[in-house]
């Protein structure tokens, strides 16, 4: 049983992986991706616009780098060091895809202010690097001014002057102050999302909420992630790579529905269904699994 359990979970998590990747053309196409862009690089101006044209497939960038990540924890799902990356897939593929990608239940402008801010810490953060991102940066500052509030421009103007001093020290401080802002903003707008039917019968918070506990270096979750002879583990053989599977269930599901059906890809409607119904499946499997080696 086991065997088979692991075997059709895998064959849905590629199915998932194929469906993120045609989800991923569609997006490029409905953005105006691959001509668009190569007719863009032919032009004098690119670097004059360069910083709107990251702002503006800011979701491109984001799914490419989504399902880079999930590729690289598949690949390597016996290895209990991917664990250190499940709060982030959980971030990206939870939080950030809701709002992203989610309902009206966010209104445009908190959602273009949010990816505006995403964009700016992380040119920010390069910026100390090389000076063609620091007037990206700029210029995406100067002309977002009005869609920033005070305490976050704030933030952003001494950051500017800081890169502009070569004052690294400073320059990190403000963009941990910064990325403190931005994670009570997608707090705040996560909030305002709804789960999506799938998981209506799925605690998802509380399922994931140890996540934190790895990444900030509990010393119990580390022992018992690389100790294959702790209680925990002798007691679950399989803990690790239930973990694993569920992750990239739970997310990958989530970032499907919220692009497929909140974006109205019609054409993708039938794989969804088929995916989300294995979903279900699979998910209570992998519970009733898990519960036995818990009693």
């Amino acid at each position: 049983m086991t065997k088979e359990l692991f075997k059709n979970i895998e064959e849905l998590i590629n199915n998932i992986l194929d469906l993120l990747k045609k989800v991923r053309e569609i997006l490029n196409y409905k953005k105006g991706g691959s001509k668009k862009i190569r007719d863009l690089i032919s032009l004098k101006y690119i670097k004059e616009i360069k910083h709107k044209i990251i702002l503006s497939f800011y979701e491109i960038y984001f799914l490419d780098s989504y399902i880079l990540l999930y590729q690289r924890i598949y690949s390597n799902k016996g290895n209990p060091i991917v664990e250190f990356l499940f709060r982030t897939i959980y971030e990206l593929g939870m939080k950030r895809a809701q709002i992203l990608f989610g309902d009206s239940s966010i209104e445009d402008n908190d959602k273009f202010r949010f990816k505006l801010l995403l964009v700016l810490s992380d040119l920010g953060f390069i910026s100390r690097k090389s000076s063609y991102y620091f007037n990206l940066y700029k210029k995406l500052l100067l002309e977002n001014a009005d869609n920033i509030n005070s305490a976050h421009k704030e933030i952003l103007d001494s950051l500017s002057d800081q890169i502009d001093k070569n004052n690294t020290k400073r320059k990190n401080k403000l963009i941990n102050k910064l990325n403190i802002k931005i994670m009570n903003f997608q707090n705040e707008l996560y909030n305002k999302t709804k789960l999506i039917d799938v998981f209506k019968d799925i605690h998802i918070e509380r399922r994931y909420s140890v996540l934190n506990y790895t990444v900030h270096g509990n010393p119990f979750e580390i022992y018992n992630l690389f100790e294959s002879k702790s209680t925990i583990n002798l007691k679950n053989p399989y803990r690790h790579i239930l973990k694993t599977y569920s992750i990239l269930l739970t997310t990958g599901v989530n970032v499907l529905n919220n692009i497929i059906i909140n974006s109205k890809y019609d054409v993708l409607y039938k794989e969804l269904d088929n995916i989300n119904t294995s979903f279900k499946d699979l998910n209570s499997k992998l519970e009733n699994f898990w519960k036995k080696y818990i009693h």
